[in-house]
C-alpha cells in the first residue's frame, strides 16, 4: 500500500470480500509506532486459510464482540419463564459491563478463567455460575455457527470450583433469635401499620418463597381445612418494574401446605388491618386479583421494599436490644442482618428439627431435589450432634446424663 503496509484479500463463505493489513510481511508480533500490536501478514493469512479449511468465519470472529455474541445467543432462547428472562437480562448487563467490548476471536480459556476468578472474590459461586450459564452456551453457539473452533469458557468455572471453597452457610435464625424477632415485630407500630409484620410472620411459619407469598390470594387460603394452595409467583420486571405472574420456581413448588396457628393468626391480623383502614387490593396482574399482601395504597408488595423494610427494622430492633441488655446487665439477643429469603431457611430448619420424614419436609418446602432438603437436614443433625458432644464432655457422670 502507499503507506508501506502489506495486505491480503480473501472471500468468505458468504461471498463477501475482506482485506486485512499488517506493517510486516513475516515474523512474529510487531509494535508499529503509535499503533497496536499486530501479527505479521503471513501469520494472519495462514490463520484465515486454516479457518476457511475448517469452515470457520474468521472475519465474523474478528468483528463480533462478547456483547454481540451474548445478545445473539439470548435471542435464540424462546419459551422461557418471565423470571428467567429477567435473570438473563441482569447477567447480560453484568457481562457487557465487564467484558462486553472484547472481540470473541481474542478470548482465550485463561481469559475466562481469570474473569471468573476475579468475580469469585466479590460474588458467591452460585452467582458466578449464573454468569457462566449464559456465557458458556453463547460461545457454544459461536462454535456451532462456525465462527469459533472451540468454546473458551468450557470448563473454566469447574476448574475454579476445586479451589473456590465452600459457599457461605445459609443463615437460619436460632430458636432464641426467632422468638426475639417475633416479639419485636409485634411491638413495632411501623410494621403493624404497613402490613410487613404480618408478612414476615407468615413467611416464618410457612416457608414460602417471597414471590409465592406475594402471589397468594385470599381464595388460595382454606381456613376451614387449614390449608394454603401455592400455585402463583408474583415478580417484577427490571427497569419499568411491572408486576407479572409466573409459576413457582420448580414443578414441586405448586403444592398444598399446612396453615399453622401462627400463620393463620398473621392472616387474620392482615385481614383486620385492611378492613380497619379501608385498604383493598387494587391490582390485577395478568388476570389475577385479590392478593393478600398489599401496601398502604392497596398495591401488591414487592421483594425490594420487603427487604428494605426488614433491614431498617433490624437496625432499630438490634439498637434497642443492645441498649436494653446493657441496662439489664445481660448479653443482647442480636438478630443477624438477613433477607426475607432467610425466613424460608429458618422455617425449613425448624421443620427438620421437628419432622424426621424428609419426604414430608420436601413436599412442604416445594423442593424438587432431595439434595436441597438433605443439606438443611444434615446441618440440623450436625448441630444436634455438636450439642450432644458438649453435654457428654461436660457431664461429671456420663451414665447419669439426662
Amino acid at each position: 500500500t502507499k503507506d508501506g503496509r502489506y495486505y491480503f484479500r480473501y472471500t468468505d463463505s458468504s461471498g463477501k470480500r475482506h482485506t486485512v493489513y499488517s506493517n510486516r510481511l513475516n515474523g512474529t508480533y510487531v509494535q508499529p509506532k503509535g499503533g497496536k500490536i499486530q501479527k505479521a501478514l503471513r501469520q494472519i493469512e495462514a490463520e484465515i486459510q486454516d479457518a476457511q479449511r475448517r469452515h470457520i468465519d474468521a472475519a465474523a470472529a474478528d468483528k463480533m464482540t462478547v456483547a454481540d455474541l451474548v445478545e445473539r445467543y439470548l435471542k435464540t432462547r424462546t419459551g422461557g419463564k418471565q423470571g428467567t428472562i429477567e435473570v438473563h437480562k441482569r447477567v447480560q448487563r453484568k457481562i457487557n459491563e465487564d467484558i462486553g467490548s472484547r472481540k470473541i476471536a481474542g478470548v482465550r480459556f485463561s481469559d475466562v478463567k481469570a474473569y471468573y476468578s476475579e468475580l469469585l472474590e466479590k460474588y458467591s459461586y452460585s452467582t458466578v455460575s449464573g454468569i457462566n450459564a449464559v456465557l458458556s452456551p453463547a460461545f457454544d453457539l459461536a462454535v456451532k455457527d462456525d465462527i469459533l473452533t472451540k468454546n473458551p469458557a468450557r470448563g473454566a468455572l469447574s476448574d475454579l470450583k476445586k479451589t473456590a471453597g465452600k459457599p457461605a452457610p445459609r443463615v437460619a435464625l436460632t430458636v432464641e433469635q426467632e422468638k426475639h424477632f417475633l416479639d419485636a415485630v409485634q411491638k413495632s407500630k411501623a410494621l403493624t401499620a404497613s402490613g410487613y409484620g404480618n408478612l414476615f410472620t407468615f413467611l416464618l411459619f410457612t416457608g414460602c418463597r417471597i414471590g409465592e407469598a406475594l402471589g397468594l390470594r385470599w381464595s388460595d387460603v382454606d381456613f376451614k381445612s387449614k390449608e394454603i394452595h401455592v400455585s402463583l409467583n408474583l415478580q417484577y420486571t427490571e427497569g419499568k418494574h411491572r408486576a407479572y405472574i409466573t409459576t413457582p420456581k420448580t414443578a414441586a413448588g405448586v403444592r398444598v401446605i399446612p396453615l399453622v396457628l401462627q400463620a393463620r393468626k398473621a392472616l387474620i391480623r392482615e385481614k383486620e388491618r385492611q378492613l380497619k383502614t379501608g385498604i383493598r387490593n387494587t391490582d390485577t396482574v395478568d388476570g389475577y386479583s385479590g392478593f393478600i399482601f398489599v401496601n398502604l395504597t392497596g398495591h401488591c408488595m414487592c421483594r425490594e421494599n420487603c427487604n428494605l423494610s426488614l433491614s431498617k427494622f433490624l437496625d432499630r430492633a438490634n439498637k434497642a436490644e443492645t441498649a436494653a441488655a446493657e441496662k439489664d446487665g445481660r448479653e443482647p439477643v442480636i438478630i443477624p442482618h438477613i433477607s426475607v429469603h432467610n425466613f424460608r431457611h429458618t422455617f425449613c430448619t425448624r421443620l427438620c428439627e421437628y419432622e424426621p420424614n424428609l419426604a414430608v419436609v420436601m413436599a412442604i418446602m416445594g423442593h424438587d431435589d432431595i439434595k436441597t432438603t438433605m443439606s438443611v437436614y444434615n446441618d440440623v443433625q450436625g448441630r444436634f450432634l455438636s450439642e450432644h458432644f458438649k453435654k457428654m464432655t461436660e457431664a461429671e457422670n456420663l451414665f447419669e446424663m439426662a
